[in-house]
């Protein structure tokens, strides 16, 4: 595969263009063989290879039931997680930015736990990924079928959005928002499609482990800043994940994406 497709390489938004992704699951009491793992990575695919590395193993199914599979019956100490960061930084791997933190918040501290002697400790979250992104909107009559015409519009010519929302603006109207992940092919789709789109806009999307506060931690960023939040969606995406998209005036834009981190 990394000779089909090469080194992962990212657009101006962060978004995934092309390129190999590697993810390693960190497991219990095994790190001789990670450490063979991520050598042969450095050393056969190279240091420009994208690396994440996965602490969320746990124990589950028969695991530890009955005295079997006794060497992965518990989830991985933080040491572990420690050194294997260590390796790979060492070895000069490029690592996903997204590492696990320390969080003094017991309450906000859901995703991944760490094996001690006496059980699970506190749980670190990964951090966050604040994307800036462009989106556009579409005016449409408040009836059925419209929103439908142009999702499939969008689909038969291959758009991906990375975020939809509609609703009601009165008058027998309606506004469409499509947050697309290649902006110039939502453009070329919709001129073939016939649809007015609005110039493009920007948006900040947020994604990142499910947890309780999740949406109030980036409240709380954009109030310490003195921002002002125009409008904003969340919702679980399963899996234990979450996503968000947000707006603020243009005039904060700047502010904004500094004060969230965004990439």
């Amino acid at each position: 595969m990394n000779r089909q497709v090469g080194d992962l390489v990212l657009d101006g938004s962060g978004m995934a263009r092309r390129g190999l992704i590697l993810r390693h699951l960190i497991m219990p009491g095994l790190l001789e063989e990670t450490e063979a793992i991520l050598r042969f990575v450095a050393d056969e695919l190279g240091t420009g290879t994208y690396v994440n590395l996965m602490a969320q193993y746990h124990v589950a199914g028969k695991v530890g039931q009955n005295g079997k599979y006794e060497e992965i019956a518990r989830g991985i100490h933080r040491e572990e997680y420690e050194q294997t960061l260590a390796l790979a930084r060492e070895l000069g791997l490029r690592l996903d930015p997204r590492v696990l933190g320390r969080r003094s918040d017991e309450r906000a501290n859901r995703g991944v736990s760490f094996w001690s002697s006496s059980g699970f400790e506190k749980e670190a979250v990964m951090a966050d990924t604040v994307r800036r992104v462009e989106y556009y909107y579409v005016t449409v009559p408040d009836v059925p079928g419209e929103g439908q015409r142009i999702l499939s519009a969008l689909k038969d010519d291959g758009v991906n959005l990375l975020a939809f929302l509609g609703f009601p603006l009165g008058g027998g109207q309606s506004q469409i928002d499509l947050v697309p992940e290649d902006p110039r092919s939502l453009s070329e789709a919709a001129e073939r499609a016939g649809v007015t789109l609005s110039e493009a806009k920007r948006a900040f999307l947020i994604q990142g482990d499910d947890r309780v506060g999740a949406v109030a931690e980036t409240m709380a960023k954009l109030a310490q800043a003195s921002i002002n939040l125009t409008a904003a969606a969340a919702t679980g995406a399963g899996a234990g994940r979450y996503g968000m998209i947000l707006w603020v005036a243009p005039a904060d834009y700047e502010r904004a994406a500094a004060a969230l981190g965004a990439q």
